[in-house]
């Protein structure tokens, strides 16, 4: 189940009081005003059975008639105000919570991601940086392959001596571990499929771009980008809206913006984002009417000056 999906179950009886209590604050001012009411009728009620009203007589209807009827349309008017208050707060409290989950899920798909991709690309810099002697020896070779990283392999296999005994049996393991990697991801990449789990589906084509090339590779991102487009188009039809339907149209984007399905999801991210709750330019959590959340609006740039004006 998603994130959002959880937060929307774990509030939504919280969503429902919110909405109950917003509505009866206006009932609630008319019943304690009509409370008021019939009290200032049974208080007055000895002096209206006389069928005739003296000056002294109305006077005092008219004082028991502003203290009565005004004090309780007072308590009325900040019973209301209490409640509606109150429905107010609840609603901060639960958007609250909601952007509390989608920025955990925002860190955790995007910035932890990227993280480990930085930590490996300089670990490889650094393993390059240090190639000594021993580094270029078959046993090196036969580490980085049995580790999985095929572009310090490769750059061994490159300063192996071409005379070398081995460098001929080194490539062949290379490529045969290669092969079986990309078989393995191809095996998963079809079981996610099956599964219509879109996120190992981008994962195991961004690994087999390391072994692909050429026709298999514009093959396989043809497949995945028609796929996921299909997935994505059947939730907005379905009119399945939420924050992890638009981050994942922008993770598509950002992978196949070669592509026209890729182009069709970048320019229909806005919308995704609004219709899920998110400000179309930020993505962070927005329901306002503006084009775009307070802090978006800000950072835009003021209209230029007209001419003759400083």
């Amino acid at each position: 189940m998603s994130d959002s999906r959880l937060v929307q179950s774990r509030y939504r009886s919280l969503h429902a009081s919110r909405r109950v209590l917003a509505r009866s604050a206006p009932l609630l001012r008319y019943g304690l005003f009509a409370v008021g009411l019939s009290v200032f009728l049974d208080q007055v009620s000895p002096l209206v059975s006389e069928g005739q009203f003296t000056w002294g007589e109305r006077r005092v209807m008219g004082i028991v008639a502003v203290v009565t009827l005004g004090g309780f349309a007072v308590a009325g008017w900040l019973a209301g105000r209490l409640l509606r208050a109150t429905a107010e707060l609840m609603e901060v409290v639960v958007d609250g919570a909601e952007a509390a989950v989608q920025s955990s899920y925002l860190i955790e798909a995007q910035v932890v991601p990227a993280l480990v991709r930085a930590a490996a690309a300089l670990e490889r810099i650094a393993e390059g940086a240090a190639g000594d002697a021993p580094s270029r020896s078959a046993a090196a070779v036969r580490r980085a392959i049995q580790e999985g990283r095929w572009g310090r392999a490769e750059q061994l296999l490159q300063a192996v001596r071409h005379d070398d005994p081995e460098a001929e049996s080194l490539a062949v393991e290379l490529s045969q571990a290669r092969q079986a990697e990309a078989e393995d991801l191809r095996a998963r990449l079809d079981t996610a499929l099956a599964a219509d789990d879109p996120d190992p589906v981008i994962a195991c084509r961004d690994a087999l771009t390391r072994h692909l090339r050429g026709d298999a590779l514009h093959d396989l991102d043809q497949r995945v980008v028609r796929w996921l487009y299909d997935r994505i188009q059947k939730q907005v039809q379905a009119g399945e809206f939420s924050p992890e339907l638009a981050a994942l149209a922008l993770r598509v984007s950002d992978s196949f913006g070669d592509t026209a399905e890729g182009s069709a999801l970048q320019a229909a991210l806005p919308k995704l984002r609004r219709r899920a709750g998110l400000c179309p330019e930020c993505s962070r959590p927005y329901r306002g009417n503006s084009d775009a959340c307070p802090d978006c609006r800000a950072g835009r740039p003021g209209p230029a000056p007209r001419r003759g004006q400083p």
